[in-house]
């Protein structure tokens, strides 16, 4: 019979016991019945027949066993009876069991909690049709992941001439200003272009989606006006899933847009971690269309049938060679637009994908190595008790029963208390997994995930458990049983002291890997926390608002039309800063198209007049356009000329001013003041004159070095300011000022909607969410991991004083003082720590190369971090070992002598 039969038979008879029991019971009788009638046919007298019939049988007893045995029955009634027996001895040792399932529960609930959150981020594809054969369209050469397309005029080429994908989408995902009935909110949202939907095979919940013929025309969307898409979250939660929510009209920006369907549950866009509320068509976007070199939207295609991603990427190529020939840009002067590159789209955009791969996978190994520190606590622990029990498998063995038989009854012990465990484990892990999304999330919420405990997380933590069944218990059961009837108590002792030693190493080892991993993490978080930034984070309060010029056209204007717009747009920001300097209690107000450790930068080609000396000459550089006030209040200092003013306006001399690394980089040595620049390509090519030089800020990140920066006056932007960021300083607590600027805003800006309220140390909080969780979880854990080896050397500590009781008395009879017994004690242990913290220290300095990515300031070899790990593990060991040699020190001789 193969194993599934018996499988399929075995659960066929578990099912029905009773009816198996009667139906033996009765063909037995039958059988028994029918031979005695054939042995009277044959003359016998019934009596001695019916003997006859009972011997030849043999014992009725017996031979239900055997049919038990071979359908599978008995193994069920021994794998009860060793489960209940089980349940009795964890009952018995309540001191045992607590710390076996907190050691078990917390490191099987740690390794499910973040499997679920690596799950969400990294495994799970997008809910589309076939999402293996979707590719993000990256100009970049693949050095964004995905995420940098080419430009939208670009674009529309790709669309209309490639030959190798079936169908292309732009989408370029956004924060709206959406009115409904009049109240305003600030939600995620994206423009996408009509093709969108289709090519992700996405279907409608209620109502329909987007078509190209929702996105033929510029500024107006489709022939039947401007129409939106909702999430099936945001009608639940705004609209109460109402079905006349199909042709209402919402205010998205200034403009009235009419809701034609919702999204299907499952569907939260391309971004993991960011679900969008709403939809547009990408030709309501107000800016950027018609530019052929400005880069801010992403390109998605569906790789056609036959076709290989090589055959696409090629002809995409030839098509994009061939536009940024004709817009003026040279292969050699492309710098960072280096090529196609087709980055697969199975499991969404690669921004958090790419900022936390690898810090999960580093907690992953975290948490693992945490579930084997506990494993040999708890073996440390089971082989106390099978010393302990070792009269009772001497019986077990005299009586009859094999040595497999008792290595399978302490397996189920150990499956038991590894099951409990992943129970408790389990609550841990939703929990943990809770706590994990909150800290991804960060103090204003901009990561939104929602991690399932689906099969494939449950089987996962099944895995795990079984694994660590067999891990913790199978040493312990092998030893246990390997004892001498006759002498059940001589080679145990031993044999359990060797083992136990080896154990307390390999947890000490583990540990000092852990301490050293934290000690590197948190001298990061620090050394971040710490870094020169170039701006100041205290008193300064951020936020964020747009805005719209009424009656103002889209479409293709002149370079006077441009700089008229910009100018009144620039007119209401500085209007809008006027009176926020004038509440009470702002020392400084800045409007500016985007601050420090706002997380993006807005690249553009510089051209300069005259001799150029830096090395960096050809290359491009990033602009932040801002309003007078804002280099006071961010902090940044002046280093030589001066800063923009009141009177730097539209109808004034165009101005700039550089940051020292774009100082340096374009002019070398030499004073940049007075030199003239323009920035080719864009709305307006007007010159600036050099101004001011000031130092560097980060502005993608803490990490991120300063890259060259040039800074315009508002009103002389070469950009439409539709969306800017504030700053404001002030004394004391900045955020009570937060009242006064929503109702300036609400009376000087057009359409003007304050969101993202923050402090300047808020947004560093923010930026660092990826060091703090990972510095965070990896002290936590080394913490529990250096609480589990203690308990480890505190149990073999305290057996080794049970075990040389006898010992101890006569050496304190004879005149052994307590500090020799103590060091006696204390000596071995010390010798255990010692041998575990080499050997962990060779471990981390084999592994630190593996975190190298997640360290700032400090290497990973880094002697400090090293230094500190070897002394918390020291102090906290010695603790641990000198509580029992301490209580062995103090026995009474004479008790220590009866006791054996």
């Amino acid at each position: 019979m193969s194993l599934i039969a018996r499988v399929k038979s075995w659960l066929r008879v578990s099912r029905r016991r009773a009816d198996f029991e009667r139906e033996m019971q009765d063909e037995m009788r039958i059988h028994l019945e029918l031979y005695q009638a054939d042995l009277r046919r044959r003359g016998i007298p019934e009596e001695e027949a019916r003997r006859r019939a009972f011997a030849e049988f043999g014992n009725v007893g017996a031979r239900k066993e055997e049919c038990r045995d071979a359908v599978g029955l008995r193994l069920v009634d021994e794998l009860r009876g060793d489960v209940s027996y089980a349940f009795r001895l964890l009952r018995r040792s309540p001191a045992f069991t607590l710390v076996a399932l907190l050691s078990l529960g917390l490191g099987i609930g740690a390794n499910t909690a973040i499997f679920s959150l690596i799950d969400t981020v990294l495994v799970k594809t997008l809910p589309v049709a076939d999402p293996q054969r979707l590719f993000f369209v990256d100009n970049s050469g693949g050095k964004s992941g995905g995420s940098n397309g080419p430009p939208y005029p670009c674009f529309e080429r790709l669309r209309d001439h490639n030959r190798f994908l079936s169908s292309i989408a732009a989408f370029d995902e956004r924060l709206f200003k959406v009115s409904i009935d009049g109240v305003p909110e600030r939600m995620r949202g994206q423009y996408v272009s009509g093709t969108y939907f289709d090519l992700l095979g996405v279907r409608a919940t209620h109502g329909r989606l987007l078509t190209p013929a929702d996105d033929s025309e510029p500024g107006r969307g489709g022939p039947h006006g401007a129409v939106a898409v909702i999430s099936d979250g945001f009608w639940t939660r705004r609209f109460g899933r109402d079905p006349a929510v199909l042709g209402k009209t919402v205010q998205v920006g200034t403009r009235w847009v009419t809701i034609v369907g919702v999204t299907p549950p499952g569907f939260f866009g391309l971004q993991v971690g960011m679900p969008l509320d709403i939809t547009l068509p990408m030709m309501l976007v107000e800016q950027g269309l018609q530019s052929k070199q400005s880069w801010w939207l992403s390109v998605i295609g569906r790789l056609a049938p036959g076709a290989t991603v090589e055959q696409a990427r090629a002809d995409l190529e030839v098509l994009w060679d061939g536009y940024l020939t004709e817009v003026g840009m040279p292969r050699e002067k492309r710098g960072y637009f280096s090529g196609i590159a087709l980055v697969p789209a199975a499991k969404g955009a690669n921004e958090l994908r790419g900022n936390y791969a690898e810090p999960l996978m580093i907690v992953m190994a975290i948490v693992g190595v945490v579930l084997l520190i506990g494993c040999a606590n708890v073996a440390n622990l089971l082989l106390a008790r099978a010393t302990a029990r070792q009269n009772e498998m001497a019986v077990r063995l005299a009586i009859g029963a094999s040595r497999g038989r008792l290595i399978r009854q302490l397996l189920t012990e150990g499956l038991v208390l590894v099951s409990l465990g992943a129970g408790a484990g389990l609550l841990f892990a939703r929990w943990g997994a809770s706590f994990l999304v909150a800290v991804l999330a960060g103090p204003v919420e901009r990561v939104v995930l929602e991690p399932h405990f689906d099969l494939r997380v449950l089987g996962f933590t099944a895995g795990v458990s079984i694994a660590t069944a067999l891990l913790f218990s199978l040493a312990p059961a092998l030893r246990a049983t390997r004892v001498d009837a006759a002498k059940p108590g001589q080679a145990g002792a031993t044999a359990h002291n060797r083992l136990g030693r080896t154990l307390v190493i390999v947890q000490v080892t583990l540990s000092v890997l852990l301490l050293c991993g934290a000690a590197l993490f948190l001298r990061t978080l620090h050394n971040l926390n710490t870094v020169a930034a170039g701006f100041d984070r205290d008193g300064v309060l951020t936020m964020q608002s747009e805005t719209t010029v009424p009656g103002r056209t889209q479409g293709k204007k002149t370079p006077a039309e441009y700089r008229a717009d910009h100018a009144r747009l620039g007119a209401i920001w500085s209007g809008f800063i006027e009176r926020v300097r004038e509440v009470p209690g702002v020392s400084s107000a800045s409007v500016a198209a985007m601050n420090p450790l706002s997380g993006w930068f807005r690249g553009v080609g510089i051209a300069i007049r005259g001799p150029v000396q830096g090395p960096e000459k050809g290359r491009g550089i990033s602009i932040n356009q801002v309003t007078d006030g804002y280099f006071e209040a961010t902090g940044v200092r002046l280093l030589a000329g001066r800063l923009f003013t009141s009177r730097d306006r539209a109808g004034s001399r165009r101005v700039a001013i550089l940051n020292e690394t774009a100082a340096r980089a374009f002019f070398g040595p030499e004073s940049p003041l007075g030199r003239t620049v323009n920035f080719p390509g864009q709305y307006v090519e007007d010159e600036f004159e050099i101004v001011g030089v000031v130092a560097d800020a980060r502005y993608k990140d803490l990490r991120t070095p300063d890259r060259s920066m040039a800074y315009l006056p508002l009103e002389q932007a070469i950009d439409p300011i539709t969306t800017a960021v504030v700053a404001v300083r002030g004394p004391g607590d900045v955020t009570r000022l937060v009242p006064s600027i929503r109702a300036i805003a609400a009376d000087t800006v057009p359409s003007g909607l304050v969101s993202g309220i923050a402090t300047m140390q808020q947004q560093v909080e923010m930026s660092l969410v990826r060091e703090r969780m990972l510095a965070l979880l990896a002290t936590f854990f080394a913490a529990l991991a250096l609480i589990l080896a203690c308990i480890g050397l505190y149990g073999v500590m305290a057996y080794r004083v049970a075990r040389r009781t006898r010992e101890i008395g006569i050496r304190i009879a004879v005149g052994a003082r307590q500090q020799s017994v103590v060091w006696m004690m204390v000596r071995e242990t010390l010798l255990l720590v010692t041998i575990g913290a080499a050997l962990g220290t060779l471990a981390s300095l084999a592994a630190s190369r593996y975190i190298a990515g997640q360290l700032f300031g400090v290497t990973p070899r880094d002697p400090v971090a090293i230094g500190v790990a070897l002394s918390v593990l020291g102090i906290v060991t010695m603790v641990a070992a000198y509580v029992p040699a301490r209580q062995a020190s103090r026995i009474d001789p004479v008790r220590a002598l009866r006791a054996q």
